[in-house]
């Protein structure tokens, strides 16, 4: 499939599975009772920022300290603790707000040694965007 593909040629494959059509497709349209609900690559749907997104932070030695902070800054929500880091939920996904927000935290005196976005599985952002659609029905 790989070697059609490089020679131009498009190819239709019709699966549920979706975590092995994201190893082998560069493009994606999901059609959901005869709509298309999505039509673009997989990362342009897992990172669909129409909601919010959720990040990983690691803070050296100072998880509680994020919990602490997640609770006192507006538009941000902790999501779960660990031992070593924090899932915390930005209520926008815009890179100026993420900016923001980063540099909050290491002005706030953080010691912040990672931050990323969370990337969810395909199957979870494809449900999420049936949930979507089916609210705005």
């Amino acid at each position: 499939m790989r070697l059609l593909a490089a020679d131009g040629k498009t190819i239709f494959i019709s699966s549920h599975i979706l975590s092995e059509l994201e190893e082998i497709c560069d493009s994606e349209l999901f059609i959901n009772e005869g709509q298309i609900v999505h039509h673009g690559s997989a990362n342009s749907l897992k990172f669909d920022d129409e909601e919010s997104v959720v990040y990983i932070v690691n803070v050296a030695d100072a998880p509680d300290a994020l919990a602490s902070w997640a609770d006192m800054t507006p538009g941000v929500t902790l999501v779960e603790l660990t031992k070593k880091s924090g899932r915390v939920r930005f209520d926008s996904s815009s890179d100026e707000d993420v900016i923001k927000i980063l540099g909050r935290l290491v002005r706030d005196g953080l010691p912040v040694v990672e931050f990323r976005r969370e990337e969810r599985r395909l199957e979870d952002a494809f449900i999420a965007k049936l949930e979507r659609n089916g609210r705005e029905s």
